[in-house]
């Protein structure tokens, strides 16, 4: 086993050796790449800096709904030395433009604000590192569109998916608590807003009132007094019912009256097992427009209409769609 060894040292031998003068080499590249970036230094260059714009003074219940530019680009010219101590070195501060200066213009058929970059020429100044010459600011004009900032209360309204096990319901309105949300923005915006929703969820499979914490979903440009609210799902477990319910006879003159064959129809819905007690026929209106039977081209049967059904109940269905009829002079 030893003279196994012994007979592969020759071998080995020669690899470390061109692996040294790899390393050597690759020395030798290095040190000779650093003198040349440090002697490429000492040249003149042009390059570009961008600094983020904010927008400070603006007037009070005014907010920014659209600004042409979030960034401004400083074109400058220095030594390598300079500009690689700037980007390495150098504050990234924001560019303060003060609102209250601003100016009025027509753009777009829209009245726009704007500020002149050029006049912060001496705050720019003093963001770079001396040396350091300033040839020209990009953009030049930074427009901006100021709306009046306004509070509103609005409803929450739930942005989810709800499945429910068999023979289960929703036994009602959902509840949120709280209800409402009074929201802060452009007036634009508030205008079109009619309800704030919540973030997306699924409630699977529910076959009991269930509650969770859920948030509201973000609006770009508006502001919340709050961020959640809890949201009650009512659920219970339904069955089918079918009540009689008369029919009403509309549109005839006081002397006229019509008989209906049959004169009431059979209504099906589903409802909670909690509130079949509360369910009556009177909640129910069925009616049948007698106007129509006074025509000359009078249908052979005239239309059934269910006017108006309770709260809580699902599903509703009636029978029969189509009545026969009979017309009678009152005595």
């Amino acid at each position: 086993m030893i003279g196994h060894y012994i007979q592969k040292w020759p071998t080995s031998l020669k690899k470390i050796q061109k692996n040294k003068d790899a390393l050597i080499f690759l020395i030798f590249l290095f040190i000779s790449t650093a003198f040349w970036f440090f002697n490429a230094l000492r040249d003149d260059y042009t390059t570009e800096i961008s600094y983020p714009v904010r927008f400070v003074n603006l007037p009070e219940n005014k907010v920014i709904t659209e600004a042409s530019n979030d960034k401004v680009i400083f074109r400058i010219r220095a030594n390598g030395y300079a500009i690689l101590r700037q980007f390495l070195g150098g504050t990234r501060v924001p560019m303060n433009y003060d609102v209250s200066q601003l100016r009025r213009t027509n753009r777009r058929g829209e009245e726009f604000s704007f500020i002149l970059a050029r006049e912060q020429q001496g705050l720019i100044r003093d963001q770079l590192l001396v040396g350091i010459e300033l040839l020209s600011i990009e953009p030049d004009t930074i427009f901006i569109k100021l709306d009046q900032l306004v509070t509103k209360d609005f409803p929450i309204r739930m942005n989810g998916k709800i499945e429910l096990e068999k023979q289960f319901l929703i036994a009602g309105n959902i509840i949120f608590n709280p209800d409402s949300v009074k929201v802060s923005g452009p007036k634009q915006i508030l205008d079109t807003l009619t309800h704030v929703p919540t973030q997306p969820f699924n409630a699977d499979r529910l076959r009991e009132t269930t509650s969770r914490r859920v948030g509201l979903k973000p609006i770009n440009q508006l502001q919340y007094n709050l961020q959640h609210t809890n949201v009650t799902i009512p659920v219970e477990p339904f069955s089918e019912q079918t009540m009689s319910v008369p029919l009403h006879i509309t549109g005839l003159p006081d002397t006229l009256r019509i008989k209906t064959f049959p004169p009431e129809i059979r209504v099906t819905f589903r409802a909670g097992l909690s509130q079949f007690e509360r369910i009556h026929f009177s909640d129910f209106i069925a009616t049948v427009d007698g106007s129509v039977a006074l025509r000359p081209d009078r249908p052979q049967r005239l239309r059934v209409r269910l006017e108006q059904t309770p709260e809580n109940v699902y599903s509703v269905d009636y029978s029969p769609l189509f009545v026969e009829y009979l017309i009678e002079r009152r005595r």
